[in-house]
């Protein structure tokens, strides 16, 4: 291909007027709080759910692979 083929991609122009970074919304803390920030309580940690138990333990009507079927 020639370079009269391939078209170079236009380069893009620099905007004239940057875009003002928009300024991060502060929230107006009330006069009679104090100036630091309270420290947020801490969460209370997930009590583990019990595992369940397994299905041939709670049906006993299932057999276990382990146990060869007897047919008649």
């Amino acid at each position: 291909m020639t370079e009269s083929e391939h078209k170079p991609e236009p380069e893009p122009e620099p905007e004239s007027e940057p875009e003002p970074e928009p300024e991060p919304e502060s929230e107006p803390e009330p006069e009679h709080e104090p100036e630091h920030e309270p420290e947020p309580e801490p969460e209370p940690e997930p009590e583990p759910e019990p595992e369940p138990e397994p299905e041939h333990e709670s049906e006993p009507e299932h057999k276990p692979e382990s146990e060869p079927e007897h047919k008649p």
